[in-house]
Parts: C-alpha cells; structure tokens; sequence
C-alpha cells in the first residue's frame, strides 16, 4: 500500500471513519482495472493532502460488509466522510482535481 492510504479492513472501518474529521476511503479490487490505473492517482492525491484528510482503501472482496451497507455496486467506489458523517461518493476513473473536489 502507497505511503499515508491506510488499508482498511470491515472491522477496522467504523473506528478509522470516526477517528478522522475528514477521510476518503477507495472500495476496490485486484482484478478491476480501473482500480489499477486509479491507484497512482489516490497515492498522490493522500500524499499532497497529508495532514489534511485520511486516505485508506478497502479491498471489496476481502471485506464485504461495509461494501453492502454503503450499497457499492461498481469499483473503483469512492467515499468521503466527514466529521464521521458519509458526505459524498465518486464511482469509477476520477482525476486528481475530482478528488479534491470532493474533499472540499
């Protein structure tokens, strides 16, 4: 995992979400390509932000739970919290400049 995205697991995800005021967390899987080609783009994104907002990632078919209760149907699936509340979801290929957009 990139340097500053925390690897969430179901069991870990309502702690880190709560821990955090403001945290995106990426729903993905390994044979989903554009989660492949998304990765780069979140690294650099968590890396610019550090500080500012948590960066983790939930691999869908190690950890299903949180998955269903947030109804992700597609990957790569993007939620944003904050202050613990769930504020925004962005599905699929995202620039940079989307993700921070979310952010805001």
């Amino acid at each position: 995992m990139a340097e500053g995205i925390t690897t969430l697991t179901d069991a870990a995800f309502e702690a880190f979400v709560k821990k955090n005021r403001h945290c995106m967390i990426d729903f993905w899987a390994e044979w989903c390509g554009p989660c492949m080609r998304m990765a780069p783009i979140y690294a650099d994104a968590a890396k610019r932000l550090s500080g500012k907002v948590a960066f983790a990632k939930m691999n869908i078919d190690e950890n299903q739970k949180v998955a269903k209760e947030y109804g992700i149907m597609s990957i790569p699936t993007f939620l944003v919290f904050k202050d613990g509340e769930h504020c925004s979801t962005l599905v699929g290929m995202k620039s940079a400049a989307e993700l921070e957009a979310a952010l805001k």
